[in-house]
C-alpha cells in the first residue's frame, strides 16, 4: 500500500535520460497521477526503467514501503512490477487494438527466451534455468580461453580433447573430437536446452515412457523410475549418453505392472 502524503511529491527526474519535472498526485491508496512537465501523462508511455527509477525515488523518500522480508537483489524487480499497476484501466477499443500485445514481457529484459525454456522443460525449480546458464557461459569462457592458445600446444590438444570427450558422454555434444567436434561447437551447441535434453522426466518423454514431462517429474518424484540400479526421484537428474539406454521403471511399480498388464505380457512372479 502507498503511503498518502500531506502534499505533492515533487522532483526533477532523470526519465529515459531526460530531465522532466513532475508532481505525483495520490488518488488512493494504490493508484497514482503523474504529471510531468505541468501536463498529465499516462503511466503506461513510461519505459519500465523509469518505473524502476521512479521506485527507488519514492523509497528514499519514504512514500514506497518496502516488505522487510524483500531481498535486496529482488528490490529492482519489486519496483518494476510496482509500476505495472500504475497504467490505468483500458478502454473498450483499446482493449481491442492491444489484445495481442504482450504488455507484460521486455525484449530488453531476455526474459521470453527463459519462460519459453522454462514451460517446455518444465523446469519447476527457480534457479535452474540460471544455473544451466551459468554453467554455459563457464565452458563457452574456457572454449574461448583454449582457442587463444596454439593449435599446437599440447595442454590445448589435451584439454580440448578431454572437454570435448566429456561433453560429449554428457549428451551435449552430439559429436566427440574424433568425429569432427572443436571449440566451436562449445559455443554453438552447449546451451540450457542441450541440459534441459538431458534431463530424467525430458529423456523419458523422448523414449516414449510418458507423453508428458509434468507426467514424467510425478513419477520420478514418487518413486517410480531407476537409472541403472538406483531408484532416481529427482526430476532434475541428468542422465549421461552411457546410461540413457538403462532408463526404465521400478520392479514393484504398480505403473509398471499396469503397463505390461495392458500389453498382455503380465507375469507375476517377474514382480516378486
Amino acid at each position: 500500500m502507498l503511503r498518502n502524503p500531506e502534499h505533492l511529491t515533487s522532483a526533477n527526474l532523470p526519465f529515459s535520460s531526460v530531465s522532466l519535472r513532475i508532481k505525483i498526485i495520490f488518488l488512493s491508496s494504490y493508484t497514482v497521477r503523474i504529471i510531468v512537465n505541468n501536463s498529465t501523462t499516462s503511466a503506461g508511455y513510461l519505459e519500465k526503467n523509469d518505473f524502476v527509477f521512479l521506485g527507488k525515488f519514492l523509497y528514499d523518500q519514504q512514500v514506497l514501503p518496502v516488505p522487510t522480508r524483500l531481498k535486496k537483489e529482488h528490490l529492482q524487480s519489486h519496483f518494476a512490477s510496482w509500476g505495472a499497476i500504475m497504467v490505468r484501466k483500458l478502454k473498450h477499443h483499446e482493449q481491442r487494438l492491444l489484445r495481442k500485445v504482450d504488455l507484460i514481457t521486455y525484449k530488453s529484459d531476455r526474459s521470453h527466451r527463459e519462460a519459453a525454456v522454462r514451460q517446455r522443460y518444465h523446469l519447476t525449480h527457480p534457479l535452474d534455468y540460471s544455473k544451466y546458464n551459468a554453467l554455459c557461459g563457464r565452458l563457452c569462457q574456457l572454449a574461448h580461453l583454449l582457442a587463444n592458445l596454439d593449435p599446437a600446444d599440447p595442454y590445448r590438444v589435451e584439454m580440448e580433447t578431454v572437454m570435448l570427450e566429456k561433453l560429449h558422454q554428457m549428451g551435449l555434444l552430439k559429436q566427440n573430437r574424433g568425429q569432427g567436434a572443436g571449440l566451436s561447437s562449445v559455443a554453438k551447441d552447449v546451451t540450457v536446452s542441450a541440459f534441459c535434453r538431458r534431463r530424467l522426466g525430458v529423456l523419458m518423454t523422448r523414449t516414449g515412457m510418458v507423453e508428458h514431462v509434468g507426467t514424467a517429474h510425478k513419477f520420478i518424484e514418487q518413486g517410480h523410475v531407476r537409472v541403472g540400479t538406483e531408484v532416481v526421484t529427482d526430476p532434475a537428474f541428468l542422465v549421461s549418453r552411457g546410461m540413457e539406454d538403462f532408463v526404465t521403471w521400478v520392479d514393484g511399480s504398480k505403473v509398471k505392472r499396469q503397463i505390461l498388464q495392458y500389453r498382455e505380457k503380465l507375469d507375476d512372479f517377474d514382480l516378486l
